[in-house]
């Protein structure tokens, strides 16, 4: 467990915190998370949720849980090959649980590494029920490549004037260390 879980947060002036998890407890808050679990398909998308994911969701303690580091606690995702083929993984989202349209976001990581994984953090669009991707639009936060752990990509994605898809990409030098 974290020493003081808020401890940590430094609130900005002008600012004022509605959400947030230190993950200092013994398991996932399902009141702040949810699991898409699955290959996608219970979701209306192809097989690998659309971009060939060989992965399927699961919410298995060995895929996803808080563990210790350090002083701190942390949230865990873990891919495990299943066999020669595909592996097992976690996939949490706050979707019908917190939405926000304005404000700061702060996220504390760290990213795995090795080659094939793709570890990202992002958000879509709270009316993705509505709009389909990626008219809802979708920010994502921080991708990494496990084969390159010293570029950060972050994208929004979003439709155009002509409703085509459109994105606007940085891409960022970091430190492994940093990351």
């Amino acid at each position: 467990k974290d020493l003081d879980p808020n401890a940590d947060i430094n609130i900005p002036e002008g600012y004022s915190l509605v959400w947030n998890d230190e993950f200092n407890e013994s398991a996932i808050d399902l009141s702040k998370w949810s699991y898409e679990l699955g290959d996608g398909t219970d979701y209306g998308l192809p097989t690998g949720w659309g971009n060939n994911e060989k992965q399927l969701y699961t919410n298995d303690a060995a895929n996803s849980a808080i563990v210790a580091d350090g002083d701190h606690s942390v949230l865990a995702i873990t891919a495990l090959a299943a066999n020669g083929e595909s592996y097992s993984s976690a996939k949490l989202s706050t979707q019908s649980l917190m939405s926000m349209r304005f404000g700061r976001l702060e996220v504390r990581a760290k990213m795995p590494k090795g080659q094939g994984i793709w570890p990202a953090i992002w958000m879509l669009g709270d009316n993705l029920d509505q709009i389909d991707w990626p008219g809802c639009g979708e920010i994502d936060l921080c991708e990494v490549l496990g084969h390159q752990t010293s570029v950060l990509y972050t994208t929004v994605h979003f439709t155009n004037g002509e409703n085509k898809h459109e994105e606007i990409q940085n891409v960022h030098d970091m430190n492994v260390a940093d990351l």
